[in-house]
């Protein structure tokens, strides 16, 4: 329960920037194919699936990492009882 407590943090915190960090360059690469058109004022067609190929790359690729991480070497918590000069330990 431990690791699953500290884990959980890194696991939040990357996987949502990597969630909204291919999400912005998603739509940035997307309107940088409309503007770098070869024809001016001509229909480009941008698919879903070209908009999803980054979120898909970078949010695995995350997964793999943590992935690892957590079955390598997890975080854990441990405490150390230090003799602190207040009740506080400081």
């Amino acid at each position: 329960a431990r690791v699953a407590m500290c884990m959980s943090i890194p696991w939040l915190a990357f996987t949502g920037f990597a969630v909204t960090f291919s999400a912005l360059f998603s739509k940035t690469w997307r309107v940088n194919r409309l503007f770098r058109n070869k024809i001016r004022h001509a229909r480009v067609q941008v698919k879903v699936k070209d908009v999803l190929a980054p979120f898909a790359v970078l949010l695995s690729s995350n997964i793999i990492v943590l992935i690892c991480w957590t079955v390598i070497d997890p975080l854990t918590y441990s405490r150390e009882e230090n003799d602190g000069l207040d009740y506080w330990n400081r």
